[in-house]
């Protein structure tokens, strides 16, 4: 088989890991959620989806979103994180919050405050929390990382250039095998932290590093850092970095996620999402093509719902598909037949190609190589050196494997319908149906052909070799829909004589397969049978219509597998049935499942047990270790009313109700979407009642309930090949009324007369006492709130004079010193105008040699005038009477220069133009002047006096 392989013309490899493709799975889009900016996601340990937006926040049940936005100030929630003690906390500009989620309610408990100036003690627009392995919170900011332990905030700020500008962005963190903190910024900048020094040192980079998104452990202390440029390989050992390469994949990377060590997908900011398989012999990128938006701003996975997947305005939820996709020629092919190599290695025909899969038990992957082909197969028979096809016009063709060479299998006509299919039976006979010109076909091990068109199998379609090498014959009428070979008479035995069965359509047998206890299914146009012996003689048997549940009961069978742990795999238009004699998994495209339609002989078992399915869409493979994990979420209780009254649910289901009491239970289960979500309830106590019919409806409710003990069970199933979840419960006791009871009647007929008369005279008496402890009780409180008032006011009236004196003497001496004040300006400025007065009176009269000390003695004089020292001790003790003057005049009118700014503080004083003048050291006239310009430039209108306007402020 080897050099068949290698000498083929076309070959390919395909990888197909044991884990979870999540590509290939479901995809759920969720649009609408929120009509803001979207920053990421997560899910809370209860399975309830947070979204964190611009707006705030929102809660999803994969239904009904629920939007909290003044529980955060501001909004512009921007991230979570789910501590180790499992709290979930909230980043956002105004600081860090942490959620408390119950099933019915949440609450919001503020952790750490935020403010819009830096400070010490608050966060300045946080962006990312990250928890190290002491418990010690990380928030990092836009140019500077906080540590948050013990209540108290440290901040490490670092140099401007490395401020992102990011609002998504600012530093990522991980901690390696040695327990040492890493940071990584925006910008590329790596630093580790020094817990003795309390100090981040840089740690250089050999290699290009911009707009880095991402910052992930991959394994031991190796690290997949992504940027801009794509993904780097780099090791941290003893706080450097030791080795580094590059990885092939995308750049302009946003976000990375690494999920159970296998799969890792990385987020463009604008290109899309890709993954690979980290453990293949050659990493290779994919894009995830399915994504209805390109810009991937965070990704979010948990066990239930696969990967979450976050743009800026939308979420898509990619969930783990049981079935992985195999694209043979890098394209989607149609199945038309499989088949099974006695070495284990698959056949595959599709439109005019037939391929050869080699299944390696010791790998993972599968290798492929092809072939052209001229014929149509519709039918496949695998020997170790021979194939067997049989064709869409009803002829038969082998293959010799070691020539590559068709061969027409001489004697059989063509035919108006194909050869359906090809067995072998214990003696070596090789078996063909379908071809109505010769009805059954026999071809012996030397050669011969034999031709069977009576006995009412010359129409049959299906053709099934026990496993005690018998051969039986599905048939094509409901008076002939099961037969078995006599090889000694050389005939047919119909033993569907037994039975009366009718059926309202026409009737055939497409496929037949026999269970370990001798027990015969038939996939028939009409739907499933199982037919089974009664007598060891099998002249007695009993023939059932299996109701598969999730499709109609008369939906066609195309064709059956029956795998070794007793599943039936039956194959209808719906999609794939897996059926374990009592309930049903419909698989479909939603489950991963290639396309909706198997192929009539699409289902193939491996050597390995894996299960093969070809559809009309292309070849996928059943990956058992996900089924066995797909297990619907357990619901969880959301809603419970008694008597149409909201009670509150506690983590222990143990309610106490009243007698005869109505009650709703609401429920439901966070499998996403939960449109297609079905729920069954059953009553375990006070009998235990079977499982209702499957139902979307998630609540229950249980009408005038009897007393005693109740306990309620409800399990979910999603769409798509999951079970049913583990049920969930929820118990109540119904008391009994005690006045229902025999003696509690007797007791109140006997007592009820004493009790009468003996509550009248003691309700008279205790009226006649209540009256006399009431009016004494009055009297004594009036006189007391009475003199308890009269105090209160005396007491205020004290301390409102007290207050109102302590102020009058406090403005009257601040009005006092800045009195004082202002008059001495005025007396030594009216001192110095006489003075210069006379020195200019000597100067006129002075020669001329002299008159230069006078006259510096006049500019001496001038410069007193315009002193600001004085200016500035004035402006003080005008401030302490006149509070905010200058600032609300300046608000008023910012364009006042210094100098007007005096004016209007002398102006306030009620100055006179002289007193002016004389501080000023100016002439009245330019006192008048420069209240006209000030006039002019506060644009007052007449008749507004300057004085009046400058008074108000």
């Amino acid at each position: 088989m080897k050099p068949l392989l290698t000498a083929c013309c076309f070959f390919c490899w395909i990888a197909v890991a044991k884990g979870q493709l999540i590509q290939t799975g479901r995809y759920n889009f969720y649009d609408g959620i929120s009509k803001g900016l979207i920053k990421d996601v997560i899910t809370d340990p209860l399975g309830f989806l947070w979204v964190a937006t611009d707006e705030g926040l929102i809660r999803f049940n994969g239904k009904n979103p629920i939007f909290f936005k003044d529980e955060l100030k501001g909004g512009f929630a921007k991230g979570f994180l789910i501590r180790k003690d499992h709290s979930l906390l909230v980043v956002h500009d105004f600081g860090v919050t942490e959620i408390i989620n119950k099933t019915d309610t949440t609450y919001f408990r503020k952790l750490i405050d935020g403010s819009e100036k830096r400070r010490n003690d608050r966060l300045f627009y946080p962006k990312i929390l990250f928890e190290d392995r002491h418990g010690i919170l990380w928030i990092g900011e836009d140019q500077s990382v906080v540590r948050y332990t013990k209540g108290k905030l440290k901040r490490y700020p670092f140099h401007p250039n490395i401020n992102s500008g990011n609002i998504y962005r600012s530093f990522s963190f991980v901690e390696d095998q040695e327990g040492t903190l890493w940071m990584l910024s925006f910008n590329g900048q790596l630093y580790w932290y020094d817990e003795k020094k309390e100090t981040f040192e840089p740690c250089p980079l050999d290699f290009p590093l911009s707009r880095a998104g991402s910052f992930t452990k991959i394994k031991g202390n190796t690290y997949w850092i992504g940027g801009q440029q794509g993904l780097v390989e780099v090791k941290l050992q003893n706080k450097k970095i030791s080795n580094w390469r590059p990885i092939p994949s995308p750049g302009n990377i946003s976000r990375a996620l690494l999920v159970d060590g296998q799969q890792f997908y990385v987020g463009t900011w604008a290109n899309g999402l890709y993954s690979a398989n980290i453990q293949s012999p050659s990493i290779r990128f994919s894009p995830i093509t399915t994504l209805p938006f390109q810009d991937i701003l965070a990704l979010q996975h948990d066990e239930n719902n696969g990967l979450w997947v976050v743009g800026g305005e939308n979420i898509v939820s990619l969930t783990p598909g049981f079935f992985k996709e195999l694209h043979l020629d890098n394209a989607e092919v149609s199945v038309e037949v499989l088949g099974k190599l006695p070495n284990g290695n698959i056949v595959m025909t599709s439109w005019q190609r037939m391929y050869f899969i080699q299944v390696d038990p010791n790998s993972q992957y599968l290798h492929s190589s092809s072939i052209p082909i001229k014929i149509a197969p519709i039918s496949l028979f695998c020997e170790a050196d021979k194939l067997w096809f049989g064709e869409l016009d009803g002829t038969l063709h082998t293959y010799d494997l070691k020539k590559r060479q068709f061969t027409p299998v001489p004697g059989i006509l063509p035919s108006s319908s194909p050869i359906t299919k090809i067995v072998k039976d214990s003696l070596g006979n090789i078996w063909a149906s379908g071809n109505e010109q010769h009805g059954l076909i026999r071809i012996s091990k030397d050669g011969k052909l034999h031709f069977y068109n009576n006995d009412g199998i010359g129409q049959s379609k299906s053709l099934y070799v026990s496993p005690t090498g018998v051969l039986h014959i599905g048939g094509s009428s409901p008076n002939g829909f099961i037969y078995f070979y006599n090889a000694e008479k050389d005939n047919f035995v119909n033993l569907s004589a037994f039975f009366n069965f009718k059926t309202a359509k026409p009737f055939i047998v497409n496929d037949l397969v026999m269970d370990r206890n001798g027990a015969f299914f038939l996939g028939t146009s009409d739907g499933l049978f199982k037919v089974r012996f009664l007598t060891s003689d099998q002249k007695k048997w009993s023939l059932a219509q299996v109701d598969l549940k999730k499709v109609p009961i008369n939906e066609p069978i195309k064709s059956l597998l029956l795998n070794e742990d007793g599943t039936l795999w039956v194959a209808t238009s719906s999609g794939l049935i897996a059926y374990d004699g009592q309930s049903s998994l419909l698989f479909d495209r939603t489950s991963g499942l290639s396309g909706a339609n198997p192929v009539i002989r699409g289902l193939l078992l491996d050597n390995q047990k894996n299960l093969w399915i070809g559809t009309t869409k292309g070849l996928a493979l059943f990956q058992r270790n996900i089924s066995q994990k797909k297990l619907t979420p357990t619901p969880i209780f959301s809603g419970l009313k008694v008597d149409g009254i909201k009670q509150r649910l506690e983590d222990q289901y143990l309610l106490h109700l009243p007698p005869r009491s109505n009650v709703e239970i609401e429920f439901l289960s966070l499998s996403f979407p939960s449109e297609k979500l079905q729920f069954q309830t059953r009553l375990l106590k006070p009998q235990q009642q079977a499982w209702s019919t499957p139902s979307t409806q998630n609540n229950l409710l249980l009408s005038s309930l009897k007393p005693g003990n109740y306990e309620l069970q409800v399990r979910a199933q999603q769409h798509g090949g999951f079970k049913w979840s583990k049920p969930a419960t929820i118990s109540f006791v119904v008391e009994t009324a005690w006045y229902q009871q025999w003696w509690a009647i007797v007791l109140f007929s006997a007592a009820f007369v004493v009790f009468m008369w003996g509550a009248l005279r003691v309700y008279n008496w205790r009226l006649v006492q209540q009256k006399k402890n009431l009016e004494r009780i009055i009297s004594i409180r009036t006189d007391e709130v009475k003199r308890q008032k009269d105090q209160i006011i005396q007491q205020q009236e004290q301390n409102r004079e007290l207050k109102e004196k302590q102020l009058q003497a406090e403005i009257d001496n601040k009005n006092k010193q800045l009195m004082i004040y202002t008059l001495h300006l005025i007396q030594k400025n009216e001192s110095l105008k006489e003075l210069q007065l006379e020195i200019n009176r000597a100067i006129r009269q002075t020669e001329t040699k002299d008159k230069s000390d006078l006259r510096l003695f006049s500019s001496l004089i001038d410069y007193s005038f315009r002193n600001d020292a004085e200016w500035e001790k004035f402006k003080l003790y005008f401030e302490s009477v006149h509070t905010h003057f200058f600032e609300s005049i300046l608000k008023a009118h910012p364009a006042l220069t210094p100098q007007e700014l005096r004016m209007c503080a002398l102006i306030r004083l009620n100055l006179s133009i002289l007193e002016t003048a004389t501080i000023l050291g100016i002439s009245a006239e330019s006192v008048k002047t420069s209240r006209s310009r000030l006039r002019k430039k506060m644009e007052l209108a007449n008749p507004t006096s300057l004085v009046d306007h400058v008074m108000r402020f």
